[in-house]
């Protein structure tokens, strides 16, 4: 519920909530979340969409990302290199590279 003139309180319109009772307006939903009925005390997760544990309702869901668009594989020699355009939906991590490359030997990929 939030405060509403002439009327006292008013329930949170669909796909805003508010967790703590008292004085304060009703949030959005946080990214990949959703609250379809009024008065929400939290978004709940879309299908395919979770929070971590311990995460609280103002923070986003997240979900694996989709398969990269334009997936290409660069070969010379000892040294292969995958390289793409972007993902349909990065899931919620923006640390999502454009691309790998991998060299002969043991050493790890290099973003």
């Amino acid at each position: 519920m939030e405060p509403s003139e002439g009327t006292g309180c008013r329930p949170c319109p669909p796909q805003t909530f508010k967790a703590e009772p008292g004085g304060g307006r009703c949030r959005p939903c946080p990214p990949q979340s959703e609250a379809p009925s009024p008065g929400a005390a939290g978004c709940r997760c879309r299908p395919g969409s979770y929070r971590a544990h311990g995460e609280g309702p103002a923070e986003p869901c997240s979900a694996p990302p989709s398969a990269p668009r334009a997936l290409a594989a660069h070969v010379n020699a000892s040294r292969v290199r995958l390289s793409w355009r972007g993902l349909g939906v990065s899931g919620g991590d923006l640390g999502v590279p454009g691309g790998v490359s991998r060299s002969g030997g043991s050493r790890g990929c290099s973003p």
